[in-house]
């Protein structure tokens, strides 16, 4: 029987309330951005911050029980602020015309969560607050964003390779957390490698890019090859240490 951690009852309170009271003042930031970006949509516009309020409770849950540090820091509310951005780009995929329509904001919404990718990680290690409950909010939220930048375009790819690749581009963590069923050893911890977080940071650049220009999008095939050779990379590292 695992016993639990004495200390998650003795870690300070200040940081969770941090956390719970910016996941609600962005709560109210998603709604009103869901309703400026398409003000004649109804559930459409209620959708998007019902999504964020919940998985933002998950995430105090597991802030609650995981971060080890006595103050919120500006990096965790940096990914959060990420988290409530990805949260109004939901708004273009539910409702027909508004990608057409506010092409500029969505693209301005995309680059800007992805401008701040990394941010967290430099302010983490700056103010010594790095955790594993930041790492994976982190990771959490860039697969977020590709699956949803993958969605927004395979509503307008045009041929197989293009929906291919935007499968892969999108939702290959998905289905390699899936594979985790299966073979339990895909789930150990993997060493930090900077060709992983490169090619991820290229990933959803090439998305971002044909979203605002679709003549762009024979390059998404090519994307998608290094998303599968970072992966391969990595489970061949997993294979050899799955003892």
């Amino acid at each position: 029987m695992i016993e639990p951690d004495a200390h998650i009852f003795t870690r300070p309170m200040r940081p969770v309330v941090a956390f719970a009271a910016n996941a609600a003042a962005l709560v109210v930031l998603v709604a009103m951005a869901s309703y400026l970006l398409a003000p004649g949509a109804t559930w459409q516009v209620v959708l998007p911050p019902s999504l964020f309020a919940g998985a933002m409770a998950i995430g105090t849950v597991r802030f609650r029980f995981s971060y080890p540090h006595a103050v919120l820091g500006a990096c965790n509310a940096v990914t959060q602020i990420r988290a409530a951005i990805i949260a109004i780009l939901i708004v273009p995929l539910l409702v027909p015309g508004v990608l057409a329509e506010q092409a500029g904001w969505v693209l301005t919404l995309a680059l800007t969560a992805l401008a701040m990718d990394g941010l967290d990680g430099w302010l983490a290690r700056r103010a010594q607050l790095t955790s594993d409950f930041g790492a994976r909010f982190d990771v959490e939220v860039d697969s977020v964003l590709a699956a949803l930048l993958a969605s927004l375009l395979l509503v307008q790819a045009e041929n197989i390779l293009s929906v291919a690749a935007l499968l892969v581009l999108g939702f290959s963590r998905y289905a390699f957390i899936a594979a985790t069923t299966f073979a339990p050893w895909l789930a150990a911890c993997l060493p930090d490698r900077r060709s992983r977080k490169t090619i991820c940071v290229i990933q959803i650049a090439a998305m971002i890019a044909v979203l605002g220009a679709p003549m762009l999008a024979p390059v998404l095939p090519l994307v998608a090859i290094a998303v599968l050779w970072s992966f391969s990379l990595d489970i061949r590292w997993l294979a050899r240490n799955a003892a």
